[in-house]
């Protein structure tokens, strides 16, 4: 990283780098301004100026993740009903309730049946 000599005036290239250190290393700022050599102030100023946040990076990556994980356990879920399915065993109680679904009836633990209009023994409608 280089800056002009004799004055406080730095290029372009050295402020990316330090911003980088902050933003892209997760870098506390008083960490990254003792090792570049610029005061906290100055190095705090130019990650603002640079419009660049960590939440940013951060959000955008996990929301990304996030995604791919629902997709990635939605298919294992498929795949483990499917070959329960073809080895003779029964069914998942979610993959039984989507099925009964469309009859306005559950099927829980046990194989018990409730109907959406059945009052449970607790009083509850289930």
């Amino acid at each position: 990283m280089a800056r002009k000599q004799g004055s406080h005036q730095y290029d372009d290239a050295f402020r990316a780098q330090a911003v980088a250190l902050v933003i892209d290393q997760k870098m506390p700022v008083s960490a990254a301004a003792k090792q570049v050599g610029v005061s906290y102030e100055t190095l705090r100023k130019w990650v603002q100026e640079s419009g660049r946040t960590r939440e940013d990076e951060e959000s955008k990556s996990d929301k990304q993740r996030i995604r791919e994980l629902e997709r990635e356990l939605k298919a294992a879920r498929m795949e483990r009903d499917i070959l329960k399915e073809a080895v003779g065993g029964r069914p998942s109680v979610n993959a039984r309730n989507e099925a009964a679904a469309a009859s306005s009836t559950i099927i829980g633990h046990g194989g018990h049946v409730w109907s959406l209009h059945q009052r449970h023994s607790s009083g509850v409608i289930s």
